[in-house]
């Protein structure tokens, strides 16, 4: 529980602060609120912090904060503001930690990095762990909660001060273990600034946000500062990847996993069914063969990295091999929705996550004719989209380009942009309404085809001009054809 005054927030800051600007206080000392930095989250009694974002600096805000009965800490001076901290940022770690106690050292923090299979790995370890009798809370994309009562989250990784505040209501609650996706934003925008990971894993780097990083190569090098720049007791690292096998000569305790070499946890051999996977792993000088009912050989590197995340932690190879015939598949995530024909729901929104999911149902799938229904989304790299369009092409019979989430955008434009990059386009329709395009390749298939519904997942909505959200479910739309 917070027990913080102003006053011990002023000492805590110490002569190194300016403390000229603060306002005295009128009023006995009382207990303070939680630290925000989104002034619509605000209460009375909280502390907002106010630094720069990426189009406006918060003091901006500041005004509106006090009007609620909140207390102002910023790095730039104004009216409205209670403290002036120039080094603000840097220190916020530090200042995180100290008023909700350090929450990451009472946990096992898990930080899981990489373009796909965040999601999905962090699932797989939270399943385990919660049927190994650990009490054990997600933070990621499809949702933040403790394991089996997820709520739905706004971001991958929230800010700095969410996390915290997150963390230390799960510490008090008892939860031992937290197993968290961490983004590229999350990583250049110090959202984890001063946790500590008991485990940092990566799944691999491919394109992706380059809207916001630029490149390939400066995406990449935002995911290699998990991994230099912030404590964690193991590296689980796929050696397969480029930045993972650089990372594994330079991390101080790496556990590398593999699909394609001997690794410290590596697949020995796998054979596609109609249902899943007949898998052999090997770990040390041990061994595991089963099935595995999952679709996509990436999903046997996703289950090689959670693997690697709940060996990390200390249990045993055994112990965690008899929960993998029993592994379930995330929503919205390669996840078999209808059986005849079989429709198959999955998140895959870049190129090289479209390009596997339809090479995953092609093998999967046999000879069966493979339909792919997706979009791109609005206001995001422009530049994928071709390259989606191409893989489209090249990996399915039936290609239906329909509306994700256009945005700002032209949905028309961003279905132009798409196609540039199939050459033959005999074989690609636009339709714009994303529930008459799935009902039209459903019903267009036989009992016999596959269905791929790409680019949404778990997603709820469909998000419009001036970022109007509304009601629409790929699963819901499948059991309404």
């Amino acid at each position: 529980m917070i027990k913080h005054t102003w006053s011990d927030l002023l000492a805590w800051w110490g002569g190194e602060t300016r403390l000229d600007e603060v306002s005295p206080l009128t009023s006995p000392p009382s207990q303070l609120g939680h630290i925000q930095s989104d002034s619509r989250q605000l209460s009375d009694g909280d502390i907002f912090i106010a630094l720069a974002g990426i189009r406006v600096h918060g003091v901006a805000f500041a005004v509106n904060a006090k009007a609620i009965g909140a207390r102002v800490i910023s790095d730039t001076e104004g009216a409205d503001v209670d403290l002036f901290v120039p080094d603000l940022a840097l220190r916020l770690g530090d200042f995180l930690n100290w008023y909700y106690d350090h929450p990451s050292d009472h946990l096992a923090l898990i930080g899981i990095t990489g373009t796909n299979g965040k999601t999905s790995t962090s699932h797989y370890v939270a399943q385990w762990l919660c049927a190994l009798g650990r009490r054990v809370a997600v933070m990621g994309t499809v949702g933040n909660g403790i394991w089996g009562e997820l709520s739905t989250s706004t971001h991958t990784t929230p800010d700095a001060p969410s996390i915290y505040r997150q963390l230390a209501k799960w510490r008090d609650e008892g939860v031992q273990v937290v197993v968290m996706e961490v983004s590229s934003h999350a990583i250049d925008q110090q959202r984890i600034i001063g946790l500590n990971f008991a485990v940092l894993a990566l799944t691999q780097v491919t394109r992706d946000h380059l809207d916001y990083h630029g490149s390939v190569e400066a995406y990449s090098a935002v995911k290699k500062q998990l991994f230099t720049n912030w404590d964690s007791k193991t590296q689980v690292l796929n050696v397969d990847d480029v930045l993972g096998a650089e990372l594994s000569g330079i991390c101080s305790h790496p556990l590398a996993y593999s699909q394609r070499q001997l690794a410290d946890i590596h697949c020995v051999d796998s054979l596609p069914l109609a249902d899943g996977m007949q898998v052999k792993i090997g770990v040390a000088h041990q061994s595991w063969q089963g099935c595995l009912p999952l679709y996509g050989a990436f999903n046997i590197e996703n289950v090689l990295c959670a693997l690697g995340c709940v060996l990390a932690l200390g249990y045993r190879f055994d112990d965690v091999s008899a929960l993998l015939m029993a592994t379930k598949a995330v929503t919205g995530r390669m996840q078999r929705v209808s059986q005849k024909p079989i429709v198959v729901i999955d998140y895959a929104h870049t190129p090289d996550a479209l390009a596997k999911a339809l090479q995953a149902l092609r093998v999967h799938g046999g000879k069966a004719r493979l339909c792919v229904v997706f979009g791109a989304g609005g206001n995001r790299d422009t530049g994928k989209r071709p390259l989606m369009g191409a893989v489209a092409a090249m990996g399915a019979d039936d290609i239906i380009i329909t509306d994700d989430n256009p945005r700002d955008e032209q949905p028309e434009q961003i279905a132009k942009q798409i196609m540039c990059g199939m050459n033959n386009h005999d074989a690609v329709r636009y339709i714009a309404n994303r529930q008459l395009a799935i009902c039209t390749a459903m019903r267009e298939a036989t009992a016999d085809d596959v269905v791929l519904i790409a680019g949404k997942g778990h997603e709820d909505y469909q998000e419009i001009a001036a970022g109007v959200r509304l009601h629409f479910s790929d699963s819901e739309a499948v059991a309404q054809c």
